[in-house]
């Protein structure tokens, strides 16, 4: 990572976590890839590191300007979608 980069992921928290979360989602990539899941991994990979990258190239800007009633709408439909692909894994 570039000096550059480092300094912007610790003045922005949610650079910080979108970066972290894509690093876990290029591990997954790998991980899939030795179990010869390629479809999967790949999509994975474009899908969860697509958010880090939007940040880095400002195409996400609009995102500073959610407000709390918002951002606590969509993570309450994000729990939700997690909670039943959780369950569909597991069944």
């Amino acid at each position: 990572m570039n000096d550059e980069l480092g300094e912007r992921i610790k003045k922005n928290i949610i650079r910080g976590k979108s970066f972290y979360f894509a690093l876990r989602i290029v591990n997954l990539y790998k991980y899939l890839q030795t179990n010869k899941k390629f479809v999967l991994s790949k999509q994975i990979l474009r899908s969860g590191t697509q958010w880090f990258v939007n940040l880095n190239t400002q195409k996400a800007g609009l995102i500073l300007f959610i407000n709390k009633e918002n951002y606590n709408s969509l993570n309450d439909k994000l729990i939700e979608i997690q909670k039943l692909l959780s369950a569909i894994i597991t069944t």
